[in-house]
């Protein structure tokens, strides 16, 4: 395709375009003048009208291929959560009267709260008295 014949492609494209925006009842005179941009287009291009069809096919993209369609992936079951093994809730009197009697049975008290961080029962805090109870047994 030579310069020209693309030029006059792109025109006639945008020609045609821009006409059938245009009603030609309500813009009678913007459609005459549009008719009449075609028409001489027409005569430069030196094609007879029927022929201005086939010039502006030459070298006309081909169509694009089709957008694939995505698949998307199935989604898997999430996983059901494990239950929770209930946790048994010590009140501080329970856990004192506990390590009282690991005491009596022989258990070093300070020693077994040194392995939990801690150097007496009072710096325990509340959260940790179902592991403690545990490590004696009394869970």
């Amino acid at each position: 395709m030579t310069k020209e014949q693309y030029i006059l492609r792109k025109e006639y494209e945008r020609l045609v375009e821009r006409i059938g925006e245009v009603d030609p009842i309500i813009n009678p005179q913007t459609y005459k003048t549009l008719l009449e941009c075609i028409d001489g287009l027409y005569a430069l291009s030196g094609c007879e009208p029927a022929d201005m069809s086939e010039l502006m096919n030459i070298g006309a993209e081909k169509e694009p291929d089709p957008i694939p369609e995505i698949e998307e992936p199935e989604e898997e079951p999430a996983p059901k959560p494990e239950p929770e093994t209930p946790v048994h809730s010590f009140t501080k009197e329970e856990v004192r009267a506990a390590l009282a009697r690991a005491r009596k049975n022989g258990t070093n008290v300070v020693e077994l709260l040194g392995e939990f961080g801690f150097d007496n029962f009072s710096a325990v805090p509340a959260g940790t008295y179902p592991e403690l109870m545990a490590r004696l047994g009394e869970s």
